[in-house]
C-alpha cells in the first residue's frame, strides 16, 4: 500500500516504519529508507533534492537530510551531494522496506523459520510544498548562548508560517547530543550511528509561542542538548526544525525533593532593636540600632536639659563647701 503526506519546502522531515500486523518483531528485524522515483536528475544541481541509500539498520525511523548531517551542520561548511532537501516544490516517492536479517548458520535467529527472509515495504508520497511554511524556531543564537536550565520555565518562539493549516498543534522534545564528532562524509555510513534518546516535554498549539517547563535529563551534569520542534501528525511521516549545541545545565537537586537540614552559620553576637519608623532603618547608616534609636532630636534636648541640672548644681555645692 502507500499514503501521502506533506512537508513544507524548507522542513526536514522523518519517516518511520512499522511492521505488518503479525509479522515477526525484534533484533531480528532491518529496515530501509529509499527513494524509489524513476527518471533521471541532474546531481551537480544543488536545488535539486535527493537522498542516498543506507545500508539497512535496526533502527525503524530515518531522519531526511542524515541527523548527523543536520545537527554537525555540514551544509554550510561543505558541499554535500548525497543528501539535500529540494528548493521547489515537488513530489518524491520513499519505499520503507521491512526485512527478516539471518545468518547462513542460523545461530542467532531466535523466530521461527518460515519467516526468515520475509520482506514487507510500504510506500510514502512525500509532497514538498511551498502553501505553507517552513516551521521554524526562532532566537537561535541566544539559545545557544544562554541555554537552558531543568525545572524552570522556558519561552520558545517559533515561525508558524501557515503550517498550522497542516498541523495545529505542534511537540516540543530534546535529546542529549551522542552523534560525536564529524565524521570523514566520503566513508560515512549512516547505520552505523546510534539513534538520538528524544524525550517528549510538551504539546501546544501552533500559534507561534509557548512556555513550557524544562525537564532534567541529568542530575548533576551539563550536556548540550539538541532542541526538536516538530509538527504533531503522524509518527509514519512528520516534519521539523533542530537548534543543536544548546547547553542544558545541571539540575541539582529536584524542587521535588526532600532537602537535608542546614547548619546556619556562625556570626558574632549582636543586638538591635527595631524601630517601628521606617527612616530608622536607613540601610547605609553605620550605627546600632540601640544607640540610634536613643539620639533621635527630642531625646537629645532632654539629655542636654539634664546635663544643665547637673552642672548648676555641682556649682552651688561647690560654692558652698568654699564658704565654710
Amino acid at each position: 500500500g502507500s499514503s501521502e503526506c506533506s512537508v513544507p519546502l524548507g522542513n526536514s522531515f522523518q519517516l518511520t516504519a512499522q511492521a505488518a500486523q503479525g509479522s515477526e518483531n525484534g533484533d531480528g528485524l532491518f529496515f530501509s529508507f529509499d527513494r524509489v522515483d524513476p527518471g533521471e536528475a541532474e546531481y551537480s544541481d544543488l536545488s535539486v533534492g535527493r537522498f542516498r541509500s543506507w545500508t539497512p539498520t535496526k533502527v525503524n525511523a530515518r531522519t531526511f537530510p542524515n541527523m548527523l548531517y543536520l545537527v554537525r551542520d555540514v551544509y554550510n561548511s561543505a558541499i554535500v551531494y548525497d543528501e539535500r532537501l529540494p528548493s521547489s516544490p515537488e513530489v518524491m516517492t520513499f519505499r520503507l522496506g521491512i526485512r527478516s536479517h539471518f545468518k547462513p548458520d542460523a545461530s542467532d535467529v531466535g523466530y521461527e523459520p518460515e519467516v526468515i527472509g520475509d520482506f514487507q515495504f510500504r510506500d510514502v508520497k512525500v509532497d514538498f510544498t511551498d502553501a505553507v511554511g517552513p516551521l521554524a524556531l526562532k532566537d537561535r543564537e541566544r539559545l545557544k548562548r544562554t541555554g537552558l536550565v531543568p525545572y524552570s520555565q522556558h519561552k520558545f518562539n517559533w515561525e508558524v508560517a501557515g503550517t498550522d493549516a497542516i498541523s495545529n498543534s505542534v511537540r516540543l522534545l530534546l535529546a542529549p547530543d551522542t552523534l560525536g564528532a564529524q565524521v570523514d562524509l566520503a566513508r560515512f555510513d549512516a547505520s552505523k550511528i546510534p539513534p538520538l534518546n528524544w524525550v517528549e516535554f510538551a504539546t501546544v498549539p501552533n500559534n507561534g509561542q509557548a512556555t513550557v517547563h524544562i525537564p532534567n535529563l541529568f542530575n548533576n551534569t551539563e550536556v548540550n542538548v539538541i532542541v526538536m520542534l516538530r509538527s504533531d501528525t503522524s509518527d509514519e511521516c512528520f516534519f521539523f526544525d533542530l537548534i543543536a549545541d544548546v547547553p542544558l545545565a545541571a539540575a541539582g537537586l529536584d524542587r521535588g525533593a526532600t532537602l537535608a537540614p542546614t547548619a546556619a552559620p556562625t556570626a558574632s553576637p549582636t543586638v538591635q532593636v527595631e524601630s517601628s519608623d521606617a527612616e530608622d532603618r536607613d540601610p547605609s547608616s553605620s550605627e546600632p540600632g540601640l544607640v540610634k534609636q536613643l539620639l533621635t532630636p527630642g531625646s537629645t534636648v532632654f539629655f542636654l536639659f539634664i546635663g544643665g541640672i547637673v552642672l548648676v548644681a555641682i556649682a552651688l555645692l561647690l560654692t558652698g563647701m568654699f564658704l565654710l
